[in-house]
């Protein structure tokens, strides 16, 4: 997605039609190209170009004002992919505690997950700190690592379990 941008308006409101209007002008009335601007979210627009480096030209600028509403200005960028995105995910590495009641020859990758998605998303196994005894790290993911809960009550091979979770502060 090259030739896409994100287009904010900075200064007042427009209209997707409005927007698809200031760039259609530019291209001339013999152009084939069909300008689109997708509404994202309040004065935020996806809009795709005929090539990507007018989109670097246009990101160059700072701000620019419209021709057709001269009341609103706006920035152009290169797209990004998380343009609508709620909110970011923080990782860290948790010490899980607790699952050690199951036996090493028991003891795969997918039930550290299962545990671990109690509280959060596991992104990564510590491998090598699989057989244990003590303790397994899973790299986990959330939307504020700091507010994992420290103790989760969960089932595991049809028995009730007490799993302790400690993060790792690098």
């Amino acid at each position: 997605m090259a030739n896409c941008a994100m287009i904010t308006i900075t200064k007042g409101s427009v209209s997707a039609k409005q927007l698809e209007n200031e760039f259609r002008g530019p291209s001339g009335p013999h152009s084939t190209w069909r300008w689109f601007a997708k509404g994202i979210s309040d004065n935020v627009f996806q809009m795709r170009f005929p090539i990507a480096k007018k989109i670097d030209d246009i990101a160059f600028f700072a701000g620019m004002e419209m021709r057709i509403v001269p009341t609103v200005s706006f920035k152009v960028e290169k797209w990004n992919a998380n343009a609508g995105a709620k909110a970011g995910l923080d990782t860290a590495w948790f010490r899980i505690l607790g699952i050690l009641s199951i036996p090493l020859e028991k003891m795969f990758e997918h039930k550290v997950c299962y545990v671990a998605y109690l509280v959060a998303l596991p992104l990564e196994v510590d491998k090598g700190n699989l057989k244990r005894w003590d303790f397994v790290r899973v790299k986990c993911g959330y939307r504020d690592v700091t507010k994992v809960p420290a103790v989760v009550e969960g089932v595991l091979v049809f028995h009730f379990y007490d799993f302790t979770f400690q993060r790792e502060v690098p």
